[in-house]
């Protein structure tokens, strides 16, 4: 009868233990989305979209002022070397006798005026005019490659600030969970239950203990990134003077940079881009800059000219007669013949200039086809990831859960394996946000090499 009685009591106390986790189980979500709602409430006011946080980056960059600033100063430096030099004026007194110093003693005695103008040597002027033309060229597209990389610098920062925040709320949805499984097993133990040992109630509070652990390190990563997200769109004020929202991230870089296509380009279409690129583009026109610096070191080959004329009066003699006063017409111009060795060395020297440029531009193309081709595969293999962890990785962890709790309420199974099975599918869940932050980054990544070509796509993947 003792037996039969301690049975039913077992049976009974299981049932109860059951019941209590199930309704634990179902309430979690409710409370982790309230206290989700709490934490980001508390940090302040206005949500911060990706689409605003890019544009904010780009109005409040001073980058970009200062580069029309250098652009400028090229085209004014071009206006400038367009001018001949300025003219040269002489006055003297020319053969002045030195025994009484007077005007009109000597015939030869003359008060002289001078002028003389120089000219470059060949078309200097001109192709002066086309270099810094050819320099100032390189900014428009120099703005085009800021404008790119901060779209994707802003965009792995926001993506950064968004996952770390959704790391955190399922940290607090987890720990809601583990809070009430360890009252539950410490109320169990206190009875006097048979299944629920010390060692289970230490378990619990170790498992609770670090979870306080991620959660201050992932409170920890969502301030740094939400602090580097302010330095560029609100320098002047505090951290809390935004926050992340929680709507589909894809959806906001689609709006934020739009594409047509509907594939990630492949290998030859990767050549094109990289080939059109703004910084490719921008070393180009250096190359250019400096082609034509070649052009004009190659007019120090070539005479340089001047023209002068000169005006003298001379004084009337002793008798009073008069004297005729001279003109004077010339023109004069060097001639390089012992300083070819050394424009021929200038001369070489701004080819190799220019060659060395040209092999920059190839090793770039080729860093940047490469970068290309590694976030191209990133994004596929992440891609795939998402979808195994979806659909079979986190749907087998929740059912050895589920499985791992019946079977501790039914006494067949210990509370070290039902905590071992909830930490693997929160262990899980956790990687998968870390698998679409890697995704997200990439496409970030991807950004920087196709914003310049509406025809090119990064968001060709499907998003979940």
């Amino acid at each position: 009868m003792k037996e039969s009685t301690h049975s039913c009591l077992a049976f009974c106390s299981i049932s109860t233990l059951t019941r209590t986790l199930l309704v634990i189980l179902v309430s979690v979500s409710v409370s982790a989305a309230l206290q989700s709602s709490e934490l980001v409430g508390k940090e302040s006011s206005q949500p911060l979209t990706l689409p605003q946080a890019i544009q904010k980056a780009i109005q409040q960059d001073p980058w970009r002022n200062g580069n029309e600033l250098r652009r400028q100063s090229l085209l004014a430096k071009s206006e400038s070397v367009e001018n001949l030099p300025d003219p040269r004026i002489s006055l003297g007194f020319v053969n002045v006798p030195s025994d009484g110093f007077s005007l009109s003693q000597e015939p030869m005695t003359q008060m002289k005026i001078g002028l003389s103008q120089s000219f470059p040597r060949g078309d200097t002027r001109a192709i002066q005019k086309k270099h810094y033309q050819q320099l100032s060229e390189q900014y428009p597209f120099l703005e085009q490659d800021r404008l790119a990389k901060i779209t994707a610098g802003v965009s792995q920062l926001w993506f950064e600030a968004f996952y770390s925040q959704r790391s955190l709320q399922l940290i607090l949805s987890e720990r809601n969970l583990f809070e009430q499984l360890a009252e539950t097993v410490e109320s169990q133990y206190a009875s006097g239950q048979p299944q629920t040992r010390q060692d289970d109630v230490i378990r619990s509070q170790l498992e609770l203990s670090r979870l306080s652990d991620r959660q201050t390190q992932m409170s920890e990563q969502l301030a740094v990134a939400k602090a580097k997200l302010s330095a560029w769109i609100v320098p002047e004020s505090a951290l809390t003077d935004f926050t992340i929202p929680e709507d589909n991230p894809a959806a906001m870089l689609k709006k934020s940079v739009p594409y047509s296509a509907q594939s990630l380009p492949d290998k030859k279409r990767a050549i094109a881009l990289i080939a059109n690129h703004p910084v490719v583009l921008a070393t180009e026109q250096r190359i250019k800059a400096e082609l034509v610096e070649v052009e004009l070191t190659e007019q120090k080959y070539k005479p340089q000219w001047g023209v002068n004329a000169s005006y003298a009066h001379r004084q009337d003699d002793a008798a009073g007669r008069n004297r005729a006063d001279f003109f004077s017409i010339g023109l004069n111009l060097d001639v390089p013949l012992f300083s070819s060795a050394n424009t021929d060395s200038e001369v070489k020297s701004q080819t190799l200039a220019a060659e060395a440029l040209k092999t920059d531009k190839r090793l770039l193309m080729r860093q940047m086809i490469s970068q290309l081709d590694g976030l191209r595969s990133t994004l596929e293999k992440t891609q795939q990831r998402i979808a195994i962890f979806e659909h079979s990785i986190l749907p087998q962890l929740h059912e050895q859960a589920e499985t791992s709790l019946t079977a501790y309420t039914n006494g067949e199974n210990e509370f070290a394996e039902v905590m071992r099975a909830r930490i693997a599918e929160f262990n899980g869940r956790m990687e998968l946000i870390n698998i679409h932050l890697q995704r997200d980054t990439a496409l970030s990544k991807l950004i920087y090499f196709t914003l310049h070509d509406n025809t090119s796509a990064t968001t060709g993947l499907v998003y979940e």
